[in-house]
């Protein structure tokens, strides 16, 4: 898997299934591991939509706090809370962007006088 360069890695389980909530854990081990500092770790609970649920959402925000991760909930069926996560992936980037660019310095050259060939 590619992710060095990646702005936000979704780690996405199903909020009806525990089990792919277990294993969230190796996921945020792998891009912590081998992921640029700067990308945006997010914890996705899908499947909002149903009520056969079996993490909640406390559990969810608990521990995207715990591995330095923003955490959400949608409906991939419903698309209930897809349009406002992919506003703040994009917000937040944009904002790092910003602030990173009043930061670099450009090391402008001095422009030197011309030299008169004749």
């Amino acid at each position: 898997m590619y992710y060095r360069s990646a702005i936000a890695v979704l780690i996405v389980f199903d909020l009806s299934r525990p089990k792919t909530f277990e294993e969230v854990r190796y996921w945020v081990n792998e891009v912590q591991q081998k992921g640029s500092q700067n990308t945006q770790l997010i914890l996705l609970g899908n499947k909002v939509d149903i009520e056969a649920r079996a993490v909640s959402q406390e559990l969810g925000k608990q521990f995207a706090k715990q591995v330095g991760a923003k955490y959400y909930e949608c409906s991939a069926a419903t698309g209930e809370g897809v349009q406002q996560l992919f506003e703040e992936i994009a917000s937040n980037w944009l904002n790092k962007k910003t602030a990173s660019a009043g930061q670099q310095n450009l090391g402008l050259v001095e422009d030197l006088p011309q030299k008169k060939c004749c």
